[in-house]
């Protein structure tokens, strides 16, 4: 099937700390969705929780008791099974927001591999907050060094507008004390296929940028309807409302969107054309009939695709480029393999420049960089998961 479950994701209304009955509710929802999905044919990946932001409930705590609040979660995830679970934006783009607090998420993400969180640096509600850029780029420096590999900063990520209800990790959270549940795709190859045939309606090059987007909508909508008419009777069993779909095409390995972008015939990934490529794709992802939510655009992860690998190791991408694309794209600078040693300074000004396009463009982004501990630029990485693609380290 060219559409995987990439997840299904609950997200829990009640304030932290959370309670083991919502813990037990959202398990059930997940127990009963995925037999449900898998008998439809669709492959389920993964089942995650995404709650309320902890500092929002939990703001004037004591450090070790939300240090020792973050280890019990671990605990309370690993009896049920989950191994995912979101803790939350911290919203240090809040003047008022204590950016200190920003210090605490290596001892609470480092040694609990369920747990994820963000820190939103910038909103356009109250643009970018310059102090958080530092403390947010410690926090990735830190998890690079006390985690194996750097492999931590997989749950970590600097946002600006970040989504409300969305799927996808480490950026899911709950908003209030409404209940939820939403899914996350992994469609590349449905969008390869559809550029793909957008091609034969005409031809290789600018003329298929016509065609595409009536096909990729189609596409869409075809598997997004039977996902939905799934989610709506989970939706009616549990009393909880169905959020929606993040039609964001995640890749994985050799499931590739750069390979999906170049089949529309005006080059390889990173060569002219290739911004008009993602600007079209998005376009389309937005344009559908369906309930969505989250992202719902574009993702350009290094790590996490095959295609934007070759394109890597070639020279003909880099972080300047990929910038550029997340003007027109969902996600931002998503799994960036960078030298062990970059300085925090450097760090912190690129996620500044991600956080200034989010909010003059009004739209959601992130950043997710991997320094490489001991690693310099152009060595490849060597991380062992099914979900990473290893990539050589690029200059930042």
């Amino acid at each position: 099937m060219s559409v995987r479950i990439r997840t299904i994701t609950v997200g829990i209304g009640e304030p932290h700390p959370l309670s083991d009955a919502a813990l037990d509710r959202a398990a059930k929802l997940l127990k009963t969705a995925e037999p449900l999905f898998r008998e439809a044919g669709y492959e389920v990946q993964t089942q995650r929780i995404s709650t309320r932001p902890l500092f929002l409930d939990r703001l004037h705590a004591r450090e070790a008791e939300i240090v020792n609040y973050a280890t019990a979660l671990q605990e309370r995830c690993e009896r049920r099974g989950f191994q995912y679970l979101s803790l939350g934006p911290v919203l240090a783009d809040d003047p008022k927001f204590p950016v200190e607090r920003i210090n605490l998420l290596p001892e609470m993400l480092g040694p609990n591999p369920a747990l994820n969180a963000t820190v939103q640096i910038a909103s356009d509600a109250n643009g970018v907050r310059l102090e958080a850029a530092v403390p947010a780029a410690r926090v990735i420096r830190t998890l690079s060094q006390q985690t194996e590999g750097g492999f931590g900063n997989l749950r970590f990520a600097a946002v600006a507008n970040c989504p409300q209800r969305g799927p996808f990790f480490p950026a899911a959270y709950q908003p209030d004390s409404d209940w939820g549940f939403a899914i996350g795709l992994q469609s590349a190859t449905l969008v390869r296929d559809a550029l793909s045939e957008a091609v034969h309606d005409s031809k290789p090059g600018p003329s298929a940028l016509g065609p595409l987007g009536p096909r990729l909508i189609a596409a869409l909508e075809r598997e997004g309807r039977v996902i939905a008419d799934i989610a709506a009777r989970v939706a009616r069993e549990h009393g909880i409302p169905y959020s929606g779909l993040d039609l964001s095409p995640a890749p994985n390995g050799t499931e590739s969107i750069a390979e999906a972008i170049e089949a529309v015939g005006l080059g390889n990934f990173g060569d002219p054309g290739t911004l008009i490529v993602c600007a079209a794709i998005t376009k389309a992802l937005k344009s559908t009939g369906l309930k969505t939510c989250g992202y719902n655009g574009l993702f350009l992860p290094v790590l996490e695709d095959a295609g934007i690998v070759r394109r890597v190791a070639s020279g003909g991408i880099g972080i300047p480029a990929l910038l550029l694309y997340s003007s027109v794209c969902g996600s931002g600078l998503d799994t960036i393999p960078i030298p062990g040693d970059a300085s925090i300074e450097r760090i912190a000004a690129t996620l500044l420049d991600v956080a200034t396009l989010a909010t003059r463009l009004s739209k959601p982004l992130s950043a997710r960089l991997f320094p490489i501990p001991g690693g310099s630029v152009g060595e490849q990485t060597r991380f062992n998961s099914p979900w990473i693609t290893n990539a050589p380290i690029m200059a930042i």
